[in-house]
Order: structure tokens, then C-alpha cells, then sequence
């Protein structure tokens, strides 16, 4: 019993931090550290509901906050898509991931921004005149 109630002692100080590293690390913009966090709380969850009322403040503070990395990392992926941002498409891409957020708009923002990236491909430095489009992708694919 003793080592079942350290644990949940440590559950609950887990929680505490957790919620209030996630917002640290959102002030901070540090969304990678913020989504590790919630990857700890996810493997903590099961085992802190079974705690019971005792731990109900430390989850719901520990939700909210993944509840706002999620729309965070959401967003920041679809304002990077819209802007062709490849570099930043490269940071939040693993993190849409981990959350399990990479759902059919996300998917969505990635193949339009991807499309985009081809089309410029297939046009940048062709004379559209002189180069068939087709020809112009055959060129690009096989470059």
C-alpha cells in the first residue's frame, strides 16, 4: 500500500507540474517541450482517473492545457501551410502526429501546400510557351 500511495503522491505532483510546464513552455513558444508533456499526462491519465476525486482538479487543469497545445500546434500547422512555410512545416508536422492530430484537414492544408510547391517547380524557369506543362513536370520529376 505504501508503494501504490507514493506513487499516486507522485502522479499527482506529475499533474501539477505538467499543467503548469505546458503553459510555461506556450509563453515561451516552446511547443515541442509542451507536447511531451502531454505525452507524459496521456500515459498518466488512466492511472489518475482511477485516483479519483482527489486528482479531478490536477486532470482537468492537465486537459485543459493539452486542449490548448492541441489548437496551438493546429493552428500554427495550417497558418504554416497557408503561407508555404516549409521549415515551419517541418517543426509542427511531428507534433500534429504525436497529438494524433493529423486528421483530413490537416491532410488537406499539406496536399494544397504541397501542390503548390509543385506547380512552382514545374513553372520555375520554363518558358510555359515553349514547354508543355506535361513536358514541364516530366522535367521536374525526373530531375
Amino acid at each position: 500500500r505504501l508503494v501504490a500511495a507514493v506513487q499516486a503522491t507522485r502522479d499527482v505532483l506529475k499533474l501539477r507540474d505538467g499543467a503548469r510546464g505546458v503553459a510555461a513552455d506556450l509563453e515561451v513558444d516552446d511547443l515541442e517541450a509542451a507536447c511531451a508533456r502531454v505525452a507524459d499526462f496521456r500515459s498518466l491519465e488512466a492511472a489518475a482517473e482511477a485516483g479519483g476525486p482527489a486528482l479531478a482538479s490536477e486532470l482537468e487543469d492537465m486537459r485543459a492545457a493539452t486542449a490548448r497545445v492541441e489548437g496551438v500546434v493546429r493552428s500554427r500547422f495550417h497558418e504554416a501551410a497557408t503561407a508555404r512555410d516549409d521549415a515551419a512545416i517541418t517543426r509542427w508536422l511531428p507534433l500534429l502526429r504525436d497529438l494524433g492530430l493529423a486528421d483530413a484537414a490537416a491532410a488537406d492544408a499539406l496536399l494544397e501546400h504541397l501542390r503548390a510547391r509543385l506547380r512552382a517547380a514545374v513553372f520555375e524557369g520554363s518558358d510555359v510557351a515553349a514547354e508543355p506543362p506535361l513536358e514541364a513536370l516530366r522535367r521536374v520529376v525526373n530531375a
